[in-house]
């Protein structure tokens, strides 16, 4: 099975349809699987991509049992059909969400020029929409991160909250080495407590 085939048996899993009518965006889906820690990629591959049983992929990741192999991937896959990782997946899904952000970029800059030209106008500022504006740009260093994941952020070249905030998910972060579930459990919790809350829901896979 060629990686563009395993890849498309996994859209079909996480989608659950019998046929992709050319929606899989394979890299995506490879990237998304690239997520996952070592012994569910191989959960994954074993019984998907291989054709093996559950009681042989249970021996493959580390001697458990049918069941338990049976369990470890209905989880895998509870995570890939994370929206997170799922709108990765799919090309429809993908351009919804790249028009979605489009209209948020359109609005904000909206804002923004409706604020100078009212600035230009002797009018008061709105410090609601300039208080939004300088919690963007405040820095990663402000944040009050450990020194392990601030040190991930800056060699990530992410060195403001609005860089953080433009990021669509944590992948990039994850194949860092170091960077696991509890460097990624302290950005979104900082998040959380910095008023991005859907931020930080979109970030928090199951």
């Amino acid at each position: 099975m060629t990686d563009n085939e395993y890849a498309i048996c996994i859209y079909l899993q996480v989608y659950r349809v019998k046929n992709d009518d050319g929606d899989a965006y394979c890299r995506g889906i490879l990237d998304a699987i690239r997520t996952l820690d070592n012994r569910e990629q191989i959960a994954l591959e074993c019984y998907y991509r291989y054709g093996k049983t559950f009681a042989q992929t249970g021996k493959e990741i580390g001697g458990i049992g049918e069941q338990g192999a049976k369990n470890v991937v209905s989880k895998v896959l509870r995570k890939l059909r994370h929206q997170s990782r799922a709108r990765n997946m799919s090309v429809a899904a993908i351009m919804e969400h790249r028009d979605k952000l489009l209209e948020e970029a359109e609005f904000a800059k909206t804002e923004l020029c409706d604020q100078v030209v009212r600035l230009a106008q002797g009018e008061p500022i709105d410090y609601k929409i300039q208080a939004i504006l300088n919690a963007r740009k405040k820095s990663i260093s402000e944040i009050c991160f450990s020194s392990r994941v601030s040190n991930h952020l800056i060699c990530a070249g992410i060195t403001t909250v609005e860089s953080l905030l433009a990021l669509d998910t944590l992948n990039e972060l994850e194949k860092r080495r170091n960077f696991g579930q509890k460097s990624r459990d302290e950005i979104i919790n900082k998040m959380r407590e910095q008023g991005h809350g859907e931020w930080a829901d979109r970030m928090n896979v199951v």
